[in-house]
């Protein structure tokens, strides 16, 4: 499940993002394949962070699947959003 290896230049991105922002980087970052795998991953787990292409973390927010964090990614590549899954239990 974990594509760290495969891809280093997310995990670097998402790294130089918490930076930037002046955040801690989070213990337990999301890194799949899946969409789907990442999603049932944040619903299980309050503590997991995903970092996600920003189409998906809106959408994903706007359902109430999850959260996104006031991260301002400033990727040249794709755009991208960060997510928590919303709490609301």
């Amino acid at each position: 499940m974990n594509r760290l290896s495969e891809h280093h230049a997310d995990r670097n991105l998402y790294e130089r993002e918490f930076r930037e922002a002046g955040l801690p980087l989070p213990l337990h970052p999301i890194e799949t394949a899946l969409t789907i795998t990442t999603i049932l991953l944040l619903q299980s787990d309050p503590t997991l962070v995903a970092m996600m292409p920003l189409d998906m973390a809106t959408f994903l927010a706007d359902h109430g699947l999850a959260k996104r964090l006031a991260i301002a990614v400033r990727s040249r590549t794709e755009p991208y959003g960060v997510v928590i899954e919303e709490l609301t239990r």
